[in-house]
């Protein structure tokens, strides 16, 4: 969920609430002043929300080919990856055998199984699976897939 001012600051969303960061940068890809508004605005969402760790686009990491430094954070932080499977781009890569390739390598999982859901909360909306690990699995243009790379 993206927020706006009077949502970060005001009582409308409930305390544990899972929330979705600002989009996660490395020192030269935005200002300084940038990367330090977002990590307070984040600072303040962590102090009553769950968040994942880092937070990227799927079509940004594989246009600016970043998806390695993504999957090399993945292997001991929460990682969400924003994908929209409408975008022939992100479709073709998460049906794409690199795509097994980077599941290899690190535990793909929704917010509830990294730990970002309060265990009464309702169940998550199903993850991004590649075809060659869960054949048949469909994501809905009303859920909002999460890979944890």
């Amino acid at each position: 969920m993206h927020l706006c001012a009077n949502l970060l600051f005001g009582e409308l969303i409930p305390t544990g609430t899972t929330m979705r960061r600002n989009f996660s940068f490395w020192p030269g890809e935005k200002s300084a002043f940038n990367r330090a508004y977002r990590r307070l605005v984040d600072a303040l969402l962590a102090r009553k929300y769950r968040l994942p760790d880092y937070f990227f686009d799927l079509t940004q990491s594989i246009r600016e080919k970043k998806l390695e430094r993504v999957a090399a954070l993945a292997k001991s932080s929460n990682v969400e990856l924003m994908t929209h499977p409408i975008l022939p781009l992100e479709m073709d890569f998460l049906m794409s055998d690199e795509m097994g390739v980077l599941l290899q390598n690190v535990e793909a999982g929704n917010f509830s199984r990294q730990g970002l859901v309060a265990p009464t909360a309702e169940p998550a909306s199903p993850v991004i699976q590649h075809r060659s690990q869960f054949e048949g699995v469909v994501n809905t243009p009303q859920s909002n897939p999460v890979v944890k790379l």
